[in-house]
């Protein structure tokens, strides 16, 4: 450790605390960075177990990947760690993964969190938005760029109190991605469709969505709860697409109860 082989590959892996395993999974062009924030209070109650996806952040990066691939590997990380159960969070496209893992093996999931999730789409959320946004940004230098896509996927209030440089670690967290491996990244999502599988999943499951999120909607986590038989869906008011950030607080009340109800 820190790193861990599973299905051939090198993944980096970070636990923390003690007590019952919770599995925490990190959004696509994600690591584990964007998850440390939770871990300061989740691994006061919790093994907490942290890693980076194949592709991402010091994990190893094959060229091409697929989700089935994220699944496995969380799957053989619990495997390899001798984790039998575990309690599963997974954000925004972690939480593609983690609908994978309840649904694929439900026994070995005691509680699961979705964090602006969906469960189906024809490619990753942050293509589909360039795409959605391709007149409106055609010409925009780099940076430009960023400063349009912070605006519309965090909430307007936590983009005006929040340092750029802080901002920017949300979306591009080091080590960063080339545009290669962020593409294969985004391969990996390409026609995605959870919906056959959720009714598998028999773990008490919390759907969190946001009303401020320019990624995925609140209307694909409502979708995604009620395909799943023991979620319950609850929208924050005030966030975007990064709701620990944005109401820390709140956020860690909501899960924090839920994990341990």
């Amino acid at each position: 450790m820190p790193y861990i082989d599973v299905n051939g590959v090198e993944l980096y892996v970070e636990i923390e605390g003690e007590g019952p395993p919770l599995l925490l999974i990190h959004g696509n062009g994600g690591n584990v960075s964007q998850m440390r924030k939770d871990r300061e209070w989740l691994s006061r109650s919790f093994k907490t177990i942290a890693y980076d996806c194949r592709g991402h952040g010091r994990s190893e990066k094959p060229a091409s990947y697929t989700l089935q691939d994220h699944i496995d590997d969380a799957l053989a990380l619990l495997d390899e760690l001798g984790v039998g159960i575990a309690g599963v969070i997974g954000v925004s496209g972690g939480s593609y993964i983690a609908q994978g893992l309840a649904a694929a093996e439900p026994d070995r999931v005691t509680k699961l969190v979705l964090v602006v999730p969906r469960s189906h789409g024809a490619k990753s959320a942050t293509q589909l938005f360039w795409e959605r946004h391709a007149a409106e940004t055609a010409g925009f230098s780099e940076a430009e760029r960023m400063k349009f896509f912070m605006e519309r996927v965090f909430s307007p209030a936590f983009v005006r109190r929040t340092d750029p440089r802080t901002l920017m670690e949300l979306v591009r967290p080091e080590p960063a991605l080339t545009p290669e491996e962020t593409a294969a990244a985004n391969r990996a999502l390409e026609r995605l469709d959870l919906r056959p599988a959720l009714g598998r999943i028999t773990a008490p499951t919390l759907v969190i969505s946001v009303r401020l999120d320019g990624l995925n909607p609140q209307e694909l986590g409502r979708e995604t709860a009620s395909l799943i038989p023991n979620a319950q869906f609850v929208e924050m008011p005030n966030s975007g697409h990064a709701p620990s950030f944005e109401e820390p607080e709140a956020f860690a009340e909501l899960v924090g109860r839920f994990l341990k109800s």
